[in-house]
C-alpha cells in the first residue's frame, strides 16, 4: 500500500513538534512539507521551531512560512504558557537551514492543485 502523503500546517510549539516527529516516524505517512503560521508565538519562531525539529530528526523536509497574524482577529501570544520561543524556553543551536522562499499559502495552492486528491493537509 502506498504511503499517505501529508503536509503539516501548524504553529510549531511542543504539541506540533510531537506531531511532526510522529508523522516522520510513521511507516504509513510521507511528510511532503511543513507550513507554519503565527500562533502562540510569532511565525518567525514557529518556522524556526519546525526547522529545528526536522534538523534534529535528520530530515530534509521543506518548511514554508505563512501568515504572520490571524486573519480575523488580533494575535494573542501565549509566551507565558509556552515560553519565549514556543518550546518552553529551550535553547537550541543555530539553524543550518532556512525556510523556503515561497509563501506557505502559495505552496499549498500550487501543490494541492497539481495533485489528484492524494494529499492530506493536517
Amino acid at each position: 500500500m502506498a504511503k499517505q502523503k501529508i503536509i503539516i500546517d501548524c504553529d510549531t510549539g511542543k504539541d506540533d513538534a510531537i506531531a511532526i516527529m510522529t508523522a516522520a516516524g510513521s511507516a504509513d505517512l510521507e511528510l511532503l512539507a511543513v507550513t507554519t503560521v503565527a500562533g502562540n508565538v510569532e511565525v518567525s519562531l514557529t518556522t524556526a521551531n519546525s526547522l529545528r525539529v526536522l534538523e534534529y530528526l535528520g530530515l530534509n523536509v521543506p518548511v514554508y512560512a505563512g501568515c504572520d497574524r490571524p486573519l480575523v482577529r488580533d494575535q494573542i501570544l501565549a509566551k507565558a504558557v509556552h515560553g519565549r520561543n514556543g518550546l518552553l524556553n529551550r535553547d537550541f543551536v543555530e539553524l543550518t537551514r532556512s525556510p523556503e522562499k515561497e509563501h506557505a499559502v502559495s505552496y499549498l495552492i500550487r501543490t494541492l492543485m497539481a495533485g489528484d486528491g492524494d494529499i492530506v493537509v493536517c
